[in-house]
């Protein structure tokens, strides 16, 4: 993964939950529509994989005006389902079984964000962690679609912000040192602190005797769905 795009995921994990209320997650003139895809070209297969508790991928750019198959296969133990969502969007698969599939059939007529979700639980399993994010955008020209995980990254974050606002997003986040001048070495130990090392206060192996346990942590438009 590249340097930028490890600055843009802390900035996604703040952005992503603000679609729910704070910025408008559902804006875009977006229309799910059913029909042969060959009538447009073919289709951007995206190909989501639903366990307990993640829908993989998670973040996902496809090219606005293209057909998009989604197809969805449970790979966990107990039934998931993937809905499709946003502004004049809503495509859902039924309750797909234990190693099944199910396939969605889209087209997002403009560029926009979108929700991607199991529905099971009245919400239960999104909140578990079955949730994701999906931009829809004009497509690039000789660009490859769809891109997902860290590839739509900074797509999606250029599509909430606009390129000003995600670039002086991603500076703000983590300034790059001045040109020229390297980053500061860290201070070399004192002997006070190397004797300490040695005391009562650490283990044989050097480490401290204390610690902390680690934790754990519809709309206008139709769309065609088929089970596997």
């Amino acid at each position: 993964m590249s340097i930028r795009r490890r600055r843009l995921l802390p900035l996604l994990a703040l952005l992503v939950p603000l679609g729910f209320g704070a910025l408008p997650c559902h804006w875009g003139a977006g229309v799910a529509q059913a029909g042969a895809l060959d009538q447009a070209g073919p289709a951007q297969v995206v190909r989501v994989d639903l366990t307990e508790w993640a829908l993989t991928p998670s973040r996902v750019a496809v090219a606005a005006g293209r057909p998009v198959r989604f197809v969805a296969t449970n790979g966990g133990a107990i039934p998931h389902a993937l809905v499709v969502e946003g502004a004049g969007v809503h495509a859902e698969t039924p309750a797909i079984g234990s190693a099944g599939s199910a396939r969605l059939d889209v087209t997002f007529a403009a560029p926009g964000i979108y929700d991607l979700f199991c529905p099971i639980g009245v919400g239960q399993h999104r909140l578990l962690g079955q949730d994701g994010r999906l931009a829809a955008v004009a497509p690039a020209p000789g660009a490859a679609y769809p891109l997902t995980d860290a590839a739509a990254d900074e797509v999606i974050l250029v599509t909430l912000l606009g390129p000003d606002g995600a670039a002086g997003a991603a500076a703000t986040a983590d300034p790059a040192p001045a040109a020229g001048l390297a980053a500061p070495e860290p201070a070399p130990a004192s002997e006070a602190q190397v004797a300490s090392l040695d005391g009562d206060g650490g283990s044989e192996s050097g480490e401290p005797t204390g610690g902390a346990a680690a934790g754990t942590a519809g709309a206008p438009g139709s769309a065609t769905g088929a089970a596997g």
